[in-house]
């Protein structure tokens, strides 16, 4: 496992929700990034944060929607996050 500090860092993992989008957001949250999980479906993701909560005690992790196939939802994800990495 690794052991790197990530506190500071801010990382967003597509796919999030479940398989390996998944193990990699639960990994990074106990280094202590700020993790965003970019789902399709809001309510998986929701799911999946409180999961990786319960793990871990790293409170930096938000949920956002993100359907990589449609543009308008990569324009939709992209205008919040801009506001985000502006922190």
């Amino acid at each position: 496992m690794l052991k790197q500090d990530l506190s500071g860092k801010r990382v967003v993992i597509t796919g999030a929700n479940s398989g390996i989008g998944f193990e990699a957001a639960k990994t990074l949250s106990r280094m202590g990034a700020e993790v965003i999980l970019a789902v399709r479906n809001e309510q998986k993701g929701d799911a999946a944060k409180k999961a990786i909560q319960k793990e871990s005690k790293q409170t930096a992790l938000s949920v956002m929607k993100l359907d990589l196939a449609d543009l308008a939802s990569v324009r939709e994800f992209a205008n919040p996050y801009q506001s985000l990495s502006k922190r």
